[in-house]
């Protein structure tokens, strides 16, 4: 039985979906860039505070970490950046999702040079 055609679908028909406007896909981008580098620097902001792993001392360490304020502001933001990103996945192509959301590396490495004071490696360096 020879096959003259493969068709696989994955999601929904590009054809039967409203188009979105403009300002909704740039407010969008907008946010699912911010809540990420911000949820980012949040995170790293808030485990900085807390001491060294010890699997000896989990729930301690657990109870430390979800107390900390800056660990659940930016788990939050993660949470808020992951289901704005779903949502504009449901819309549009992943191939013009990650790219244009892309800047967000950018901003986060920014946020933790001038916030936290890192230092970000602009060449490598071999040791």
């Amino acid at each position: 039985m020879a096959m003259s055609s493969l068709h696989i679908s994955v999601g929904m028909d590009r054809h039967h979906v409203q188009p979105v406007s403009t300002l909704r896909n740039l407010a969008t981008i907008v946010f699912i860039v911010l809540t990420n580098s911000f949820g980012n620097l949040m995170l790293a902001a808030g485990t900085a505070q807390l001491p060294g792993f010890q699997l000896s001392g989990l729930p301690e360490y657990l109870q430390m970490t979800f107390a900390n304020p800056d660990v659940l502001i930016g788990t939050v933001l993660l949470a808020l950046w992951m289901f704005a990103q779903l949502s504009m996945l449901s819309w549009s192509d992943l191939s013009y999702v990650i790219p244009v959301t892309a800047s967000g590396y950018v901003l986060t490495a920014l946020l933790g040079t001038f916030v936290l004071g890192g230092v970000v490696p602009w060449a490598e360096t071999n040791g």
